[in-house]
């Protein structure tokens, strides 16, 4: 949603927002089938998280 220039939009991030490990080979390079794995199993518990925006009317 873009802002209005006379309606203020103000962004809140919700929910539980993980940090993801990022997993390489041995020899430095990543291993995207590794993140594969780790985003699988830290959807598979339910976390999430989201933006909301919302107008902030009393600022002008």
């Amino acid at each position: 949603m873009a802002a209005h220039p006379n309606k203020p939009v103000d962004t809140l991030v919700r929910g539980v927002s993980p940090v993801l490990e990022v997993p390489f080979h041995r020899d430095g390079a990543l291993d995207p089938e590794g993140f594969t794995t780790v985003v699988d199993r830290v959807l598979a518990t339910g976390v999430g998280s989201g933006v909301e925006e919302h107008r902030n009317e009393s600022r002008r």
